[in-house]
């Protein structure tokens, strides 16, 4: 899916389904994310959420950061 930026230049645009097919998580878990605005720019088009590849990545990789201690840990 393209659509234009600020700058009319061309920009791809995942859909949730298209984010969790190239990567592990659940759709239900990347809509949800985007419900709560940690998908940056995450916009709600139609029925359908999109965002760019770059926030989604950005928005796992902080997920990945923020996660707690491993379970079976001490303290």
């Amino acid at each position: 899916k393209a659509d234009r930026n600020e700058r009319g230049m061309s920009a791809k645009l995942l859909t949730i389904t298209e984010a969790a097919n190239s990567s592990r998580l659940s759709e239900t878990l990347i809509r949800r994310a985007c419900q709560n605005g940690k998908i940056a720019g995450a916009e709600l088009i139609g029925k359908t959420w999109a965002f760019t590849p770059t926030a989604f990545n950005e928005w796992v990789s902080t997920r990945n950061t923020k996660r707690g201690k491993p379970k079976g840990s001490s303290k």
